[in-house]
């Protein structure tokens, strides 16, 4: 036996049905769209992808070394997630993941190291022969990758020390040892045992921060020189002049 029902809406209650139906998808609608998707960037996920690639697991992405590689990997499948367009172009399409990522990078040479060459020499020939001095490489000096062959002739030699400041030996490379009289320093108030902190505007706190500042000083320019005297620091002005022969 088959019955049939059929119910009867009225239209008052069916627009009601209708506008609350029309409710419910609107607010579907807004709660998806709130909702992040993979591909919009936020804090949490740019936090993310740099404690990966800070991470001890790369190894400090030296260049060449697997740990770059996979860091390269991994910044081109952020890219092409994103939808960025590769700069490398291929004649068909990507088949594969891995042809898909080759797109957004790019080999290149670098060097990766430096093998020292023979017949290396560095020797000191004061006029005397019976004085020449010859240096053993990687035992008393070591030439840098990118030095050059150079020949000095009538330069005047100093000790330029150890490098080392120690207040516990009571020794320190860095305080003058001795100031010409007459010179620009002896002019500007500098004195032995003075250590200088600062030069030129640039703070002085090794050989090679003080070899910079005088590379930028020029002559007949007056500069700003910071020393320490015993418990003091003082200001004094410099103006540095050319050298006579």
């Amino acid at each position: 036996m088959i019955t049939d029902y059929s119910v009867e809406i009225s239209p008052r209650r069916w627009r009601r049905t209708a506008f609350q139906l029309l409710l419910i998808i609107v607010g579907v609608s807004v709660a998806l769209a709130q909702q992040p998707s993979a591909s919009t960037p936020s804090v949490d996920r740019l936090q993310q992808v740099i404690s990966y690639l800070a991470s001890d697991a790369l190894e400090g992405r030296r260049t060449g070394t697997p740990g770059a590689n996979d860091a390269a990997h991994y910044i081109a499948g952020e890219m092409n997630r994103y939808g960025l367009r590769p700069g490398m172009q291929m004649a068909r399409p990507a088949r594969t993941r891995g042809e898909n990522l080759s797109r957004y990078l790019q080999p290149f040479p670098f060097v990766s190291s430096v093998e020292l060459g023979k017949n290396n020499l560095f020797f000191v020939n004061p006029g005397r022969a019976d004085d020449t001095a010859q240096f053993m490489v990687s035992q008393d000096w070591m030439p840098l990758g990118f030095s050059s062959n150079a020949s000095i002739k009538g330069a005047e030699m100093i000790f330029a020390g150890y490098g080392i400041s120690s207040a516990e030996l009571k020794y320190d490379d860095y305080a003058l040892s001795n100031v010409r009289d007459d010179s620009p320093a002896s002019k500007a108030g500098l004195k032995a045992g003075d250590k200088i902190v600062k030069m030129a505007g640039r703070e002085v706190k090794n050989v090679y921060d003080y070899t910079y500042a005088l590379g930028e000083m020029k002559a007949g320019q007056e500069y700003e020189v910071e020393v320490v005297r015993g418990s003091e620091r003082l200001t004094l002005r410099i103006t540095p002049a050319v050298r006579k022969q």
